[in-house]
């Protein structure tokens, strides 16, 4: 197991590399970043059960965690672009549908007036 500030110093590149990228990143790099992130985290979160001075980690972690509005801002902004690409699929497809014969051309009958 790596040391806590081996840790902490792991989460604070993997933020900063990834915030550097963060207005061109597509939604796989997203999804990368929150695995590794939620990785270190949970041993970050071992390492303190038994740590003495969990305290002395506090500022190092508030710093890293400063940089989350810019994250999150993004994975916002494509949780938009996805839920605007689904609407549009949607209509396009009940457009589709409009056009589309419900019936088989072949089965049309026609009333004769009597």
């Amino acid at each position: 197991m790596l040391s806590m500030d081996n840790l902490i110093s792991s989460l604070k590149t993997l933020t900063l590399d990834f915030v550097e990228r963060v207005p061109t990143a597509d939604f796989e790099e997203v999804e990368d970043f929150v695995k590794e992130r939620e990785r270190i985290v949970q041993q970050i979160r071992k390492a303190l059960e038994g740590h003495k001075s969990a305290e002395m980690y506090r500022e190092p972690i508030a710093d890293i965690l400063r940089y989350d509005p810019v994250i999150q801002a993004r994975m916002e902004e494509l949780r938009e672009e996805a839920r605007q690409h689904l609407e549009r699929s949607s209509k396009a497809k009940k457009q589709r549908a409009a056009y589309d014969p419900s019936w088989t051309p072949d089965a049309v009958l026609f009333d004769k007036k009597k």
